[in-house]
């Protein structure tokens, strides 16, 4: 499915996810992730990614990751600081970054998941919606409850919570003797 060889990072709770070290650099992590939908399984790729402020949106390394997600017909979500502003995710303000970036997601399949004003980074009196959430068209209609925590994240940034819809288990029936009449 996958260019490269993947690591099997972790199976826990029926997920697998495995890295994808060819969009491994110092501002793009990606792994994919199998979930359950409609009754099988389906590979889901998540990647964080930091937009530089020295850097024209959207980067190399961006681009390449989502063109390799649409020639694979595989799903996306991300996780972005994207070092700008536009009213489209919240922002008060356009800057230049903000259009440059709006502007090319206006070319992919990509649609902004996180809606509202609620603070992303917060700095002494700085208080700006720059981290957004982004994921396939073809996953909007699964994804739910998109947020910005209140938790304390030990930074500057807030956690922006999403829940993915995906089938739940079957369930498992037991006798139990105890019980029994």
């Amino acid at each position: 499915m996958f260019d490269r060889p993947s690591t099997n990072l972790c199976t826990n709770q029926g997920i697998s996810a495995l890295d994808l070290p060819q969009f491994g650099t110092k501002d793009v992590s990606a792994v994919s992730i199998d979930y359950k939908k409609a009754d099988r399984m389906q590979a889901l790729v998540v990647a964080s990614v930091y937009l530089p402020i020295d850097t024209a949106p959207p980067t190399k390394e961006l681009e390449q990751l989502v063109t390799h997600c649409e020639n694979k017909n595989l799903p996306l979500v991300i996780a972005c600081d994207s070092n700008s502003h536009h009213t489209a995710w919240g922002s008060s303000e356009c800057n230049a970054r903000g259009i440059q970036l709006l502007e090319y997601l206006a070319t992919t399949g990509l649609e902004i998941a996180n809606t509202g004003a609620e603070p992303t980074f917060v700095a002494g009196n700085k208080r700006t919606v720059i981290d957004i959430t982004l994921a396939s068209g073809s996953l909007m209609q699964d994804i739910h409850a998109c947020e910005v925590s209140k938790e304390d994240t030990m930074s500057d940034h807030q956690r922006i919570n999403c829940l993915l819809e995906q089938n739940k288990p079957a369930s498992r029936y037991c006798r139990n003797p105890r019980r029994t009449n």
